[in-house]
């Protein structure tokens, strides 16, 4: 037979218990004295056997159950295998449904804070859409507004993008541009509602949507 070490698993046979380390049987076998090791045939007439690994079947659920004593004469671990229970199937879906959901706010939260791209005297700027920027473009449209009223469309205004830098433009252009943003936010709103659809109807992982890396596209 086979030497136990400190690695090893052992079954306590009178009591069923399991898992059991060397270390703890020693502490249970307080007359008898032995060293780091102990070999099997010396084991098991004071009431514990080495119980040998065995190959972890795959499957949803793995479970390990009692050691069964095999026709050698060993004592082996043992699994059983089962399907995963309705319950556990949407708790599951309820999962990896909500993590998906998760990064895909984040990965909008990201395209929103720079924003949506424009134009200006040949450079690239981008107007921030966050829920929040909101209240911002409105007002950048009400100033556009007076200032077309008051001094006519060729007035020029300021407007300040996710560049961080002041840009002058005309009235009319300015209300053109918050109102394209306006009207984009409310688009990337309705491919994130969409992809929500898709992400809450999945079954499995497999089938959850591609998150977009640009929204604006």
């Amino acid at each position: 037979m086979a030497e136990v070490t400190r690695s090893d698993v052992l079954l306590e046979v009178a009591t069923s218990k399991f898992p059991v380390t060397l270390e703890e049987a020693r502490q249970q076998l307080t007359s008898v004295s032995f060293g780091p090791t102990i070999e099997e045939e010396d084991l098991e007439p004071l009431g514990f056997v080495k119980v040998h690994p065995t190959e972890v079947p795959e499957g949803d659920v793995v479970e390990e159950v009692a050691p069964v004593q095999a026709e050698d004469g060993k004592w082996y671990r043992t699994y059983t295998v089962r399907g995963f229970t309705p319950e556990e199937i949407e708790e599951k879906q309820e999962l990896f449904r909500g993590e998906y959901v998760k990064e895909l706010e984040q990965a909008v939260e990201k395209q929103l804070e720079v924003g949506m791209p424009f134009q200006h005297e040949g450079a690239t700027y981008h107007i921030q859409l966050r829920t929040k920027d909101q209240i911002n473009l409105l007002a950048i449209a009400k100033k556009a507004s007076l200032a077309v009223a008051a001094r006519g469309e060729d007035s020029m205004i300021t407007i300040r993008p996710y560049e961080n830098v002041d840009l002058e433009m005309s009235a009319a252009a300015a209300d053109d541009l918050t109102n394209l943003a306006l009207v984009t936010m409310e688009e990337v709103y309705k491919k994130i509602w969409a992809l929500k659809d898709q992400i809450y109807a999945a079954q499995t992982e497999e089938e959850l949507p591609e998150i977009p890396s640009n929204f604006f596209a």
